[in-house]
């Protein structure tokens, strides 16, 4: 029986961006580095045996993301393996309703029909998918192109509605949950209030304009949402990869999608990580409306409608993995330059994430039905991924800094006993086989000639030689740009990120 429902209003985050929760990860970051300086320049010994300890925790955790990576490669072959079995010898039963909801906002039509393509390949969509194309009212011509795709892709569909948000609401801001939290409730008023569909029968899918779903990725759903004793407490998310337009962007950008796409991989396959979902997820139609939808102030709204969920279901609601991958488009631009810009101006938006630290401490006194050690356990699982994003260069490149001009040993490195050492060393050469196999092994699930390839392997060689530096300016830099400007009370305003090489947005 589910429990009585909660007043949505208290799920929101807080409008204002001075709120002093918001600020929380730009002061930890700033502290770690202040903190950093100061122990460079007075404590130098205490201060490299601690980055030692911290250099040894991040071998750990990429040796262990690259053991779950394999794992998750091997159960998406599984998975693959069994899907095309069952689909041959079990037609697809069951009368679960799959709503797609696609938020855009001035994509190209060739993008969109990608996308749609993919989703009317699905098993059973002519009965049992409805799209839903989200439209954004400032995009000029967005009926007319939505009409245009609606005409070519309806009759693939059991429905296709289009829905068009309108701009400068109050209380919103621009982007992706404002539009899905738009046209969800216009999906509902269409589907279940005037036709009469079973919402406790339906999902709700978030899918990126560039999403390509798995061919068997709502079959898979709607079994694991038959078999499920509580569907309603679910939200399902597959692996994404990079890989669509992969072969299409610089040797950079290429490079940084390649560990991207083995990261959202391995998290989902790690027993110490506690996965959140991105870019394209489902949950049930009745979760989505039990906790009002997606926050439409919020734009980072994949993690914070996983983290609503949470709260609103009293830490009841859990992540099941559908190991069919979902591809993605990699960053593009007109140039080179402008392709880096691009992926600099994404990753802040993506970093911008770190409100949600904020949201979790608001919701500390708002949800005092979640157990206390769940909070605090979400709680230290985003603040922890944040700070390491914006924090963990500067402390290894310090520690670096004083380990030379001591004239110590390596950071990668313990003092002490040979059998020590030993150790570390095999851990230093274990990290470094695993940088390259999880690089390796992920561009050799992207298809493409192999001698193409191979031309495309020398540019990313002379990335790889970058990393480093390509670390530190479109990862760590990003983060702490984003984290500033929450902790000075800034608003990110949202920029559609181009997805092909030769693409950009016109301001």
């Amino acid at each position: 029986m589910m429990a009585e429902r909660r007043d949505v209003r208290t799920l929101d985050a807080i409008r204002d961006r001075r709120h002093w929760s918001y600020a929380v990860p730009g002061l930890v970051a700033w502290s770690t580095l202040a903190l950093s300086l100061v122990g460079t320049l007075l404590f130098p010994s205490l201060f490299l045996t601690s980055v030692r300890l911290f250099a040894l925790y991040l071998l750990v955790r990429l040796v262990t993301s690259a053991a779950a990576y394999g794992v998750g490669v091997a159960r998406c072959r599984a998975w693959e393996a069994q899907a095309a079995r069952v689909r041959q010898e079990q037609p697809l039963g069951g009368d679960v309703h799959h709503v797609v909801i696609i938020p855009n906002y001035r994509e190209p039509v060739a993008v969109l029909s990608r996308t749609l393509a993919a989703l009317a390949d699905q098993e059973q969509a002519r009965r049992s998918v409805t799209v839903v194309l989200a439209m954004e009212g400032r995009e000029a011509g967005a009926c007319a192109k939505a009409r245009a795709l609606q005409a070519e892709f309806a009759d693939r569909f059991a429905h296709f509605l289009i829905t068009i948000h309108p701009a400068d609401l109050p209380g919103e801001v621009a982007g992706k949950g404002a539009n899905q939290a738009w046209g969800a409730r216009l999906a509902k008023r269409e589907l279940v209030d005037r036709l009469g569909l079973p919402i406790e029968r339906m999902t709700l899918t978030s899918c990126d304009a560039d999403a390509v779903f798995h061919p068997h990725y709502f079959a898979a759903l709607t079994r694991l949402f038959t078999q499920d004793s509580r569907p309603h407490r679910r939200i399902w998310y597959a692996p994404v990869s990079y890989s669509t337009n992969i072969w299409e962007v610089p040797a950079v950008i290429r490079l940084l999608s390649f560990y991207a796409g083995a990261s959202r991989m391995s998290e989902l396959s790690s027993l110490l990580s506690w996965p959140l979902p991105v870019s394209a997820y489902t949950l049930s139609f009745e979760l989505a409306d039990e906790v009002g939808y997606w926050d439409p102030a919020v734009i980072s709204e994949d993690w914070h409608m996983a983290l609503r969920c949470f709260f609103a279901t009293a830490g009841e609601v859990s992540l099941v993995p559908i190991f069919l991958r979902t591809s993605l488009d990699a960053v593009g631009g007109v140039t080179v330059w402008q392709a880096v810009v691009n992926y600099y101006r994404q990753q802040v938006r993506h970093a911008w994430g770190a409100e949600d630290v904020g949201y979790i401490l608001q919701q500390f006194r708002r949800s005092p039905d979640v157990p206390l050690s769940r909070r605090l356990a979400v709680l230290f699982w985003v603040l922890h991924h944040h700070a390491l994003r914006s924090t963990a260069w500067f402390v290894i490149a310090l520690g670096a800094l004083v380990s030379t001009l001591s004239h110590s040993t390596p950071v990668f490195t313990l003092p002490g006993p040979a059998i020590r050492l030993g150790l570390i060393q095999a851990l230093n050469f274990l990290g470094a086989v695993s940088g390259v196999v999880l690089w390796v092994v992920e561009r050799a699930q992207c298809s493409r000639q192999a001698e193409e390839r191979r031309v495309a392997l020398l540019g990313e060689m002379a990335a790889w030689v970058l990393l480093p530096v390509l670390t530190f300016a479109l990862t760590t830099l990003p983060g702490l740009h984003a984290q500033t400007m929450l902790m000075l009370g800034g608003q990110l305003t949202f920029r559609r990120t181009p997805k092909r090489f030769r693409d950009e947005v016109a301001e």
